[in-house]
């Protein structure tokens, strides 16, 4: 049998094991393609809601881990090419945010938390505002529909979530990501 009781181990796939492999190894993103490839192959395992391509939820915990050390990392907040590669794979952040199970969920929020600090360490001048408010669009959507969940740490952990993107968000002096979550908020309602 698989996963349960009987002594036997439980079945890991090869998409785990792949996974895993990857993992262990080193973040090395000496270039922009170098980083453009990474976070597209964080994506390529944290943006599917198909359960026969998923990989186990402790994977995808360390999946976000990695990404949150590389948005972590000043050298690698230089590089042009990170924000349009988050972009590129924004449907990770809701992918994961729409987990239920909380230490995903809270794994993924602490990455939203991260991506708002790297925003903001990067600064109007480094930071591309129009990718970037598009990015934490994305990201609120699925934050907000976090907030009334009946689970403590998940609705506390996309409260602080929201928080930090909305607050430690880079923003040009017109406030385009405040604009611009107010005008995605009427038109969702107009539409209604």
């Amino acid at each position: 049998g698989g996963g349960g009781g009987g002594g036997n181990p439980p079945l890991v796939s090869p998409r785990d094991i792949k996974a895993q492999k990857w993992l262990d190894g080193d973040i090395k993103v000496d270039s922009a393609k170098e980083l453009e490839d990474e976070i597209n192959a964080i994506g390529s395992y944290l943006d599917t809601a198909d359960e026969k391509i998923k990989i186990g939820w402790k994977l995808r915990v360390k999946m976000m881990g990695r990404l949150k050390a590389i948005v972590s990392t000043n050298e690698i907040r230089e590089n042009a090419q990170l924000i349009p590669s988050l972009l590129a794979n924004k449907r990770l952040f809701s992918a994961q945010l729409s987990d239920r199970r909380s230490a995903v969920f809270k794994e993924a929020a602490t990455l939203c938390v991260a991506v708002a600090d790297m925003a903001r360490s990067m600064g109007t001048g480094v930071c591309p505002i129009e990718e970037y408010v598009a990015l934490a669009i994305h990201i609120l959507e699925a934050l907000f529909k976090a907030v009334p969940f009946t689970i403590k740490v998940m609705s506390s952990s996309a409260c602080s979530a929201i928080e930090a993107i909305l607050t430690d968000s880079p923003d040009s002096p017109d406030r385009k990501l405040l604009k611009a979550i107010v005008a995605q908020t009427r038109h969702k309602h107009e539409r209604t």
